[in-house]
């Protein structure tokens, strides 16, 4: 890929026009700061989410979390003096979406309070008002990532519940739709990031809270035995998905750190966050968080050495290290505490074993992951070709295959895995930009925690705040690899 300067001398004169290689780590849009709060407010809101809930119990820890997303920041207080509510709205609610806001209901302990409504609600109030911001290719993703969902619903037809699958599906598309509206706009994209890492860091303390503190009554981890938390999972319930969307947020506001030759209090921001997601993912026990742990500090790494390949490897073993101290140092301290249950004794030591160079746990761990295909045998061994309906595993009340092949192979069929597959190829952009090293850096630590999740879980389109994955893949490949498509400011 090439492009050429609309107003350079080649070009006015009509002389051959010069080709310009196009890399994202050039990307800018005249960014004046990384959108990260400062390293002081990282550790506080980490605190926050370790001890109010001893000392506020269920209301404090809310409380936190919802301070997180309407925290007076500098990115919001811009909007005021515009009056600009919609953009205001836009990031809260995505940033509350993505953060798994839903959950809050069930930590109240009350089926009554579902925040699933509101936000799809807020959705609606914003997202007829902001569409016409999706336009180019990045407003193709959307119309093919909703082919996609429309499909799935479609396959319910006569099979399975119609409106939990119109439920499932427009959730997502709500939020795919708002996610990518805050990306396209470097203000919304930058305000979004800095309040998702407000929430992650409050999460990783709860994570942490939860491990020590393991009989405790606020914890809604589904990795419980009896009235012990085995795993964390912070609000997101699931420990899997906790640690990977720390590791999502992590490689999210290093991708959108545009800005090049950053200041120190920046860099020491991101450092301290690299640190923070590392305890929150290691009490998780997530092998798969781990790796994608380790995948977004090498962009992060290449952030910090100012997008500069030559100065990379000073900066890697800084990086490393920290990643290492706050995993390690977490695990060795929780493991000398005593307390730990034989799971996460034994998923620890598959970490170390593969932080060591030995992989062969992880492969092991990964081939174990095959019997959870059994339950749903009967189903995917032989699929029909428009599935046996969306939804119908989890219907007919069968153990989840933890493989998303699998599973829409189940509920939509030979044609809703083809479309699947063709949705994440095209969100790709195979062909659309220039594969040189720091493009393939880019891809690779935005794809591969993808295909984790597809070969690793169920959960892609049952959970909104899953979103986030599709959309940052089609942000990449659409306007951070794409030259001539710097979308407006």
């Amino acid at each position: 890929m090439s492009r050429v300067a609309a107003g350079s001398p080649n070009n006015m004169l009509g002389t051959s026009p010069i080709p310009q290689s196009y890399f994202w780590s050039n990307f800018d849009q005249g960014q004046k700061k990384w959108p990260i709060p400062s390293a002081t407010l990282l550790v506080l809101f980490f605190l926050a989410g370790c001890t109010l809930p001893l000392v506020g119990g269920v209301q404090g820890l809310i409380l936190a979390f919802i301070g997180a997303a309407f925290f007076p920041s500098k990115h919001i207080r811009d909007f005021l003096p515009k009056g600009d509510i919609l953009s205001i709205l836009s990031v809260t609610t995505a940033a509350m979406m993505v953060g798994n806001f839903d959950a809050i209901g069930d930590i109240l302990g009350s089926d009554t309070v579902r925040f699933s409504w509101i936000f799809l609600v807020l959705s609606g109030l914003v997202i007829p008002f902001r569409v016409q911001r999706l336009r180019g290719r990045i407003g193709i993703c959307c119309v093919v990532v909703g082919i996609l969902l429309g499909f799935n619903i479609f396959s319910s037809l006569g099979n399975t519940e119609l409106l939990r699958a119109v439920e499932i599906n427009g959730s997502y598309l709500a939020a795919y739709l708002l996610i990518s509206i805050n990306l396209v706009r470097r203000k919304t994209r930058d305000t979004f990031v800095y309040h998702l890492v407000l929430i992650i860091a409050i999460n990783c303390g709860f994570s942490l809270f939860e491990i020590l503190f393991p009989g405790n009554s606020i914890s809604i981890s589904s990795s419980r035995i009896g009235e012990q938390t085995v795993r964390s999972a912070g609000i997101y319930a699931n420990a899997i998905t906790s640690g990977l969307m720390a590791t999502n947020t992590l490689l999210l506001v290093s991708i959108c750190s545009t800005k090049t030759n950053a200041g120190s209090k920046e860099k020491l921001a991101l450092f301290v966050f690299m640190g923070i997601c590392g305890i929150g993912v290691l009490v998780t026990f997530s092998r798969s968080a781990v790796l994608c742990l380790f995948m977004a500090g090498v962009v992060s790494a290449f952030r910090l050495a100012n997008n500069r390949f030559g100065k990379l490897m000073q900066y890697a073993p800084f990086v490393l290290a920290m990643l290492l101290i706050s995993v390690l140092g977490a695990g060795e301290y929780l493991s000398q505490r005593g307390g730990l249950r034989r799971d996460a004794t034994s998923r620890y030591d598959m970490v170390k074993e593969a932080m060591s160079g030995n992989m062969a746990p992880v492969f092991e761990a990964m081939q174990q992951r095959t019997t959870a295909w059994q339950p749903s045998r009967r189903y995917w061994e032989k699929p029909k070709a428009a599935g046996y309906g969306f939804n119908i595993i989890s219907e007919r009340q069968l153990y989840m295959p933890h493989n998303m092949v699998i599973l829409t192979l189940a509920e939509t069929g030979w044609i809703g895995l083809l479309i699947f597959i063709a949705t994440v190829l095209y969100l790709s952009g195979f062909g659309q930009w220039k594969m040189t090293s720091q493009n393939m850096v880019l891809f690779a630590s935005v794809f591969l925690p993808l295909i984790f999740i597809i070969l690793e879980s169920h959960s892609l389109f049952t959970r909104r705040y899953f979103a986030i994955y599709l959309a940052l893949l089609a942000f990449a490949s659409s306007v951070l690899l794409m030259p001539g498509n710097k979308e407006d400011r």
